[in-house]
């Protein structure tokens, strides 16, 4: 099998990076001092998954990447009206009704000049939220739909929802209104809907120095941003799902809860703590880099210090070398 040097983990397979005998390199404390400086890291070429085809007569062209591409193709080079959703539940037929779903059954079934159609497949439609009021069939897939079509034809008065929190939907009966089904024709056209924020179920995040009042209520991220930026300019930028524990100098654990608020005087350091399980590592002999976040976040370190002809994202996607070592046994250059 013919190696060569290069490509990162990009595919979501975790077990591409080798060594030239064969040894898989994890980015784990087991991986560390396995090179020595100057070795090569072999990376095995990567399944791109199904490819997708032009549907038009005679075009060859073909994406082993994602579906968008081929749509941006036909838009460039077959039909600059054709448009597309982003959003489930729609189809491409052509013009004598077979479905075009771009794989190689696909291919040539659109005669060049004629146009692929864009319609909603009702058959796999799911409806999830209906209209209330009497005599009103309007049934969306989203929420925020059926609270725009109430406010549009049957309540002017029912507000935009602005402040976070769970809400309940009220008859003046005080009879609760879900959405579902069996609330349909609940409500006579023009009669009111009553809304009810639960503002107490919304978790919130506090700044845990000492008179600071600042508060999230959306994301403990933006406490961290706000840290940054007023007190300790110095916290350091890592991820922070689960493997990260900051703390007081004094050991306290800071959670962003309400029982840490003030639990720092200003100008107070904010002490961080990985867990060692979480940790990558650098696979070169003496190298003492590590990083929290991901392998990916090892392999520019390893470009710059160690191996420069590890290749980026953007060659690995680069069809002419994928074109040019387009064998199964060979790695990408």
């Amino acid at each position: 099998m013919h190696h060569f040097p290069g490509l990162e983990k990009t595919l979501g397979n975790d077990k591409n990076h080798k060594t030239t005998f064969g040894k898989i390199i994890d980015y784990d404390a087991n991986s560390r001092n396995l090179l020595d400086e100057g070795d090569a890291i072999i990376v095995e070429k990567q399944v791109l998954g199904p490819p997708y085809y032009c549907p038009f007569r005679g075009c060859n062209k073909i994406s082993n990447r994602e579906r968008k591409h081929i749509y941006k193709h036909i838009k460039e080079r077959h039909d600059q009206g054709f448009s597309f959703s982003r959003k489930g539940g729609y189809v491409f037929k052509n013009r004598h009704g077979q479905t075009v779903d771009f794989t190689e059954n696909s291919k040539d079934l659109v005669a060049d000049g004629d146009k692929i159609v864009h319609v909603r497949n009702l058959k796999n439609k799911k409806v999830l939220y209906y209209c209330p009021y009497q005599g009103c069939d309007y049934s969306p897939r989203f929420s925020t739909s059926v609270y725009r079509h109430i406010r549009e034809k049957h309540y002017p008065a029912f507000p935009k929802f602005t402040v976070p929190g769970k809400k309940v939907f009220k008859t003046t009966t005080n009879q609760i209104i879900d959405f579902t089904e069996n609330t349909r024709n609940l409500l006579k056209s023009g009669d009111p809907l009553l809304v009810e924020n639960i503002i107490a179920s919304a978790k919130r995040y506090y700044c845990p120095y000492r008179a600071c009042s600042f508060v999230s209520r959306c994301k403990r991220s933006m406490v961290i941003k706000h840290i940054r930026m007023r007190h300790f300019p110095e916290l350091q930028h890592m991820y922070m799902g689960g493997r990260v524990t900051m703390k007081t100098t004094s050991g306290k654990i800071i959670d962003f809860a309400e029982s840490s608020k003030s639990l720092l005087s200003d100008g107070e350091v904010i002490l961080v703590h990985v867990k060692q399980e979480g940790r990558f590592y650098c696979p070169y002999q003496d190298c003492t880099c590590t990083t929290i976040s991901s392998k990916s976040h090892m392999y520019p370190h390893i470009r710059k210090r160690h191996f420069p002809e590890l290749p980026s994202l953007a060659s690995l996607l680069n069809p002419l070398i994928l074109k040019r070592y387009s064998d199964k046994s060979l790695i990408l250059d």
